[in-house]
């Protein structure tokens, strides 16, 4: 791989949180993924997976933060991730 981009994020997530009602269900989420990286989430029923999953192809939107993918936002370019 050359090394530029060694380090290139394939998506970055920034205090990326979700509530519904007063159940917090994803919390203050930061991490970063970088382009030919291999990662899974996992975690018990109710972690937050699936929300953190949905939030991130556009099916919810996020109560606050904000996520890139491939350098778009899912607040501002939400098509472009798509």
């Amino acid at each position: 791989m050359p090394q530029d981009r060694l380090h290139e994020h394939a998506i970055k997530m920034h205090s990326l949180s979700k509530r519904f009602g007063k159940f917090q269900a994803v919390d203050n989420l930061n991490i970063s993924i970088y382009k030919d990286e291999i990662m899974c989430i996992l975690g018990h029923n109710g972690a937050g997976k699936t929300t953190t999953i949905n939030m991130l192809t556009g099916m919810l939107t996020p109560s606050s933060g904000d996520a890139e993918v491939l350098g778009y936002s899912l607040l501002a370019d939400i098509n472009d991730v798509r």
